[in-house]
């Protein structure tokens, strides 16, 4: 998946930068999946306002696993949004 805003990649062939995506339907309207490709990690933050984000759940994934991870969370890019290092 490639984004004009950051296109750097690193030594493994992804996308740096943080890819944060709202799932309406699938999670609360309260809840954020964070993915990061250069980490190879996708975490599920928990906003209730006044507070801090909490993470609800964190999983680091095998290089392939995010291979296979970001092309199936492809068809919904029009919520993402790309946070540049």
């Amino acid at each position: 998946m490639r984004n004009s805003v950051h296109e750097a990649q690193d030594g493994e062939g992804f996308q740096e930068g943080l890819l944060d995506l709202t799932l309406e339907g699938l999670f609360p309207a309260n809840q954020t999946l964070v993915v990061n490709p250069a980490k190879r990690t996708a975490t599920l933050f928990s906003h209730t306002p006044g507070r801090k984000p909490k993470i609800v759940a964190q999983h680091q994934f095998s290089p392939n696993g995010m291979r296979v991870l970001v092309p199936l969370l492809a068809p919904m890019t029009s919520c993402w949004r790309v946070w540049a290092r």
